[in-house]
């Protein structure tokens, strides 16, 4: 199979100067993999409703701004059922041609700098990180660096009971956070709020043969053990009101390749 994979497309500033511009395209694949901070809300359905080969997508932290968390699962479940050709796992998991992809947003522990500086590093990311600012948390209430934490181990308690079913064929993991510090931004690796951004997931590495990830606005392609780490994230781009065609952007991730496609 021929795996297409993208994160971190950030449409939602793009859509209103450049209308219909993906930033991805078609290639020689046979699924494209959408791991995370694609556009704002559901809007991902709609963007990508016509794409000519099954994409798979799961909501990054972006998809969830100026909303209530419940609110916009809840629509991606109401809405994901008009757009069969698109898997929103939420986590969730979906077989194409006998290869297994399991999905959910993961957020982190906060502990990707040890148990010692989780405290300090959450503290630090509530008065940081935006997610905890502009999104609305399960409660009503703000989402806090506690509840992210508690969300994190739910879906790793899924994700870990996900990878122990037996399958017979490949599987790859979808994440929109990271997980391993090796995926973690050179510019902000000593930083605490590094630690809103992934997590060490060893252990749940180890059952994966691949695994894709989005959020860290740098390329990854690594491997941990037999598994390979990946991530072609555009991150945000410069420019937009003065340029002309979406040739003349200056993306954050110079790396990024809007045809990026591995074999498995």
């Amino acid at each position: 199979m021929k795996i297409q994979f993208a994160s971190d497309l950030h449409l939602e500033y793009l859509e209103k100067r450049f209308p219909g511009y993906l930033a991805v395209e078609p290639c020689d694949a046979d699924v494209l993999v959408l791991a995370g901070d694609i556009s704002e809300g559901t809007r991902v359905l709609d963007l990508f409703a016509c794409w000519p080969y099954p994409v798979i997508f799961v909501p990054g932290n972006h998809e969830f701004y100026q909303s209530r968390l419940d609110d916009v699962l809840g629509e991606f479940d109401l809405r994901k059922i008009a757009y069969p050709n698109i898997k929103v796992l939420s986590p969730g998991e979906t077989v194409i041609q006998n290869v297994r992809f399991i999905g959910c947003t993961l957020w982190t522990d906060f502990e990707v700098f040890g148990a010692s500086r989780r405290t300090d590093a959450m503290t630090e990311c509530a008065e940081k990180i935006i997610d905890h600012k502009v999104i609305v948390g399960k409660t009503g209430e703000g989402f806090s660096p506690v509840e992210a934490q508690h969300m994190h181990w739910e879906h790793r308690s899924w994700l870990r009971r996900a990878l122990s079913s037996p399958f017979s064929g490949k599987t790859v993991v979808v994440t929109h956070h990271g997980p391993h510090p090796n995926s973690m931004d050179p510019r902000f690796s000593t930083e605490l709020t590094s630690a809103g951004f992934v997590s060490d997931l060893a252990d749940e590495l180890s059952m994966a043969d691949v695994f894709i990830h989005g959020h860290i606005h740098c390329s990854s392609d690594y491997m941990i053990g037999s598994t390979r780490v990946l991530a072609n994230p555009m991150g945000y781009c410069r420019g937009i009101k003065k340029a002309t065609s979406p040739q003349e952007l200056a993306r954050e991730n110079e790396q990024f390749d809007p045809c990026r496609v591995i074999e498995i």
